[in-house]
């Protein structure tokens, strides 16, 4: 191509742009107050409810509340060229960063997967405690003021309305959210001024983060710089993955052997909720929390088991899996389906306010649920998930029962015969930080460990005649307060969430056959052990041996590959 061609043709583009910018320039002359007022609302909106801009200190806090207010203020000039419904979606955004702002002031939670999962989850009994007259009118308020505020936009702006000025504002609303990672990649000067305060305070996490861009760019710039953008991006990412039905291979389809497969057995596997280890007093606890699970022969504690994660759900995928901390994507469905394959029979218990609500999501229900016989929904509390327990190990001789007890669950109801340590009217309302309120909330949790001891010790007498093993472990633990985060659902580093309450009972009968293996199990109970290991063990206890083990997960095993402590 001639020189003088590519001259003439940066002249042309030279003179576009010109041109689009005097028409801009006279743009924002005739716009002038309505685009001031935008930017002056994006920034009040900026400070005032994007919680995230406490987490930045310095530069950085100055280029977050910059990128933050221009990126609103595109957003909602881009919603008032929709009219009515762009101020039905400005609201609906609205409150959903309500909503999260709610939950990370309440509790200090970030948006994850486990929070999402929760949120399909949770019952009214669990929600009406946390709703108070300030959200409700927070979120009224949201609704009325968003809708009038981009419809007076709407009118006030002077533009066409057109599909190629739809397509321009999308255009360049789009290019400013990918204009951080597109400065960032690989440029340390971007990144130094991104950083917040807690990988700029550990020395471990600014290592890392300045030697990894890539991994600073997804954990620090896109979370906190695409913010609020990317919140609605991560919420439909992980709704899209709790209904997706992840592919997973039956492991009865692989070799395996039953040493004793005619003969009776029962194994029981209760999965607490919200119980932390260093509030039994069969780990130490100063409150005599566990009564008479302390009494109990051939009860042995695991004083350092921790959680595959900090939701409800997600651990009981971990829990009914293979899925395991350095491979949280389970490749195989429920030991259950190993079990049935040698002659048991599978019941499934929830006692979870009365909805069986944690065995519906779509990545446990392939891998657990379509291989148990029977189904029982309980109403909240010991008693009816006691009797469904008793019918279900004497309907077969052969039985798997895994069982879900929701006492423990915040606000941690209990049943008043439980209520050992007063004043314990707890109904969940903040501030949790509060002398008085903090020492109604732990003793109606300590109260719910008093329930839960009292359910073990039920359970094992209805076992104690079989040839049974009863193993307990919590889905994850819980916080009050440590590190300003309150309940569960918190990054994996949270130990309080990790460290977890677990304990195993064998009959009488069950060690005659079995000493080998007891004894090893009982040789590992002071390491540190995980959710991890629980599917592999559970196959062994039951007398069967399968491929799809991994004796390294397998405390029958005399060597183990032990957890990693949070």
């Amino acid at each position: 191509m001639p020189k003088k061609s590519i001259i003439m043709g940066k002249i042309k583009i030279l003179n576009y742009f010109s041109l689009v910018w005097k028409q801009l320039e006279r743009w924002i002359a005739i716009n002038k107050l309505p685009l001031s007022i935008a930017l002056l609302v994006s920034l009040l909106y900026v400070v005032l409810f994007d919680v995230g801009v406490r987490e930045f200190s310095g530069m950085a806090l100055v280029w977050k509340i910059l990128y933050t207010t221009v990126q609103i203020f595109l957003f909602t000039l881009l919603l008032s060229r929709l009219k009515y419904v762009g101020g039905i979606i400005f609201a609906l955004a609205n409150i959903i960063v309500i909503v999260l702002q709610y939950a990370k002031i309440v509790f200090s939670l970030d948006l994850s997967p486990a929070i999402v999962n929760a949120t399909f989850q949770t019952t009214w009994n669990e929600v009406l405690p946390l709703i108070n007259i300030y959200i409700v009118l927070a979120i009224l308020a949201c609704l009325s003021l968003s809708f009038l505020y981009i419809n007076w936009l709407n009118r006030k702006l002077i533009v066409a309305h057109n599909w190629w000025c739809l397509g321009g504002w999308l255009g360049l609303y789009v290019f400013y959210l990918l204009l951080p990672g597109m400065f960032a990649y690989k440029q340390p000067w971007v990144l130094c001024n991104t950083m917040t305060r807690e990988i700029l305070e550990n020395p471990f996490l600014r290592e890392h983060a300045e030697r990894e861009y890539s991994w600073l760019w997804k954990k620090n710039v896109r979370e906190h710089f695409l913010s609020p953008a990317f919140k609605y991006n991560r919420i439909l990412s992980y709704t899209r993955d709790y209904f997706k039905n992840i592919d997973t291979q039956d492991p009865a389809v692989l070799a395996s052997h039953a040493e004793r497969e005619d003969e009776p057995m029962v194994f029981v596997l209760v999965i607490g909720e919200s119980l932390r280890a260093d509030h039994f007093s069969l780990f130490g606890y100063d409150r005599e929390t566990n009564p008479l699970l302390s009494k109990i022969p051939n009860l042995y504690g695991f004083p350092r088991f921790y959680s595959f994660q900090t939701g409800t759900s997600s651990s009981i995928y971990g829990i009914l899996t293979n899925a395991d901390i350095e491979h949280p994507h389970a490749t195989m469905k429920s030991f259950a389906s190993v079990l049935k394959k040698h002659k048991f029979k599978c019941s499934l218990i929830t006692s979870n306010y009365g909805v069986m609500t944690f065995f519906t999501a779509a990545h446990i229900q392939p891998s657990f649920t379509t291989f148990a016989d029977s189904v029982t929904d309980c109403e909240y509390g010991n008693t009816p998930a006691l009797k469904a327990l008793s019918q279900a190990v004497n309907s077969s001789p052969r039985q798997l029962v895994v069982l879900q007890n929701g006492m423990g669950h915040f606000p941690y109801y209990c049943d008043e015969r439980y209520k050992k340590y007063r004043p314990c009217d707890f109904n969940g309302d903040p501030p949790f930080q509060k002398k008085e309120t903090m020492e109604r909330m732990l003793n109606a949790y300590d109260n719910c460990v008093i329930g839960i001891d009292d359910f073990l010790a039920r359970s094992i007498a209805i076992l104690k005649d079989k040839r049974a093993v009863l193993l307990f472990v919590s889905d994850h633990g819980e916080s009050f307060g440590e590190n300003g985060r309150w309940s569960h659902c918190g990054p994996l580093t949270c130990r309080e969430q990790r460290h977890i309450a677990a304990c195993i009972w064998f009959s009488d009968k069950y060690r005659a056959t079995n000493a080998r293996q007891v004894e090893n199990i009982l040789s590992h109970r002071n390491q540190p052990l995980s959710h991890d290991h629980i599917y592999h063990t559970v196959i062994s206890i039951c007398d069967i041996q399968s491929q799809v083990q991994n004796p390294k997960l397998d405390l029958t095993n005399p060597e183990i590959e032990t957890a990693k402590e949070p």
